[in-house]
């Protein structure tokens, strides 16, 4: 089996030409090619914005994605579904289509934050990685509730200039070797502390 991450499309896109676009894409990889592909939620990209995500998922249920929701907080500027039940529905309806994620948390006006929260970091960042966590776990919890027993995440702290600089020697903030290894170890601590559906995953 062979599973291609693919930046699609464009923001500028209809929604007509996206389906078009995802239809074609899932007639020639699934099935009988062995391929599968899942689409980034990227900015910038076709399935950039969550609610034009939702509706096209709703029309093509062979449409797979690779979360990366730092990006989707970004494009709405927002940390979505704190205390919005219509958000909240989306969200746990697109977390049964996604296939990989890339794991990064961001703000409402970035999509990297400079450093990884913990217990000791203000609730601005506190609140960020929670919005974070809680949306990866969904996504666990759904997919192995569906049966999956494989997971896939990429920690996606990137360099400069994607990760917050100096204002005035333009130096990285983090050293990005440290800042992926510390999210590696986080995502396992989360995964482990994660309540799955263990009878699905036999």
């Amino acid at each position: 089996m062979v599973h291609i991450n693919a930046h699609s499309g464009a923001d500028s896109w209809s929604e007509q030409q996206s389906l078009e676009y995802f239809s074609e894409v899932a007639a020639h990889t699934e099935g009988p090619h062995g391929v599968t592909v899942s689409h980034e939620s990227h900015r910038g990209r076709a399935l950039a914005n969550p609610f034009v995500a939702h509706r096209l998922c709703q029309q093509l249920p062979e449409l797979q994605l690779t979360l990366d929701a730092s990006h989707w907080i970004v494009v709405c500027e927002r940390l979505l579904a704190t205390g919005n039940e219509y958000e909240a529905q989306v969200l746990q309806e697109l977390c049964g289509r996604v296939a990989h994620m890339h794991c990064r948390i961001g703000s409402p006006q970035a999509p990297q934050l400079a450093t990884i929260p913990d217990k000791h970091s203000p609730s601005f960042y506190s609140e960020a990685a929670l919005t974070h966590y809680q949306l990866w776990q969904a996504v666990w919890q759904q997919r192995a509730a569906a049966g999956q027993q494989v997971f896939s995440v990429t920690p996606e702290y990137g360099p400069s200039p994607y990760t917050p600089m100096a204002p005035n020697t333009l130096e990285a903030l983090t050293d990005q070797w440290d800042i992926n290894n510390t999210a590696a170890q986080r995502l396992r601590e989360l995964f482990t502390s994660t309540k799955l559906d263990q009878e699905a995953m036999r």
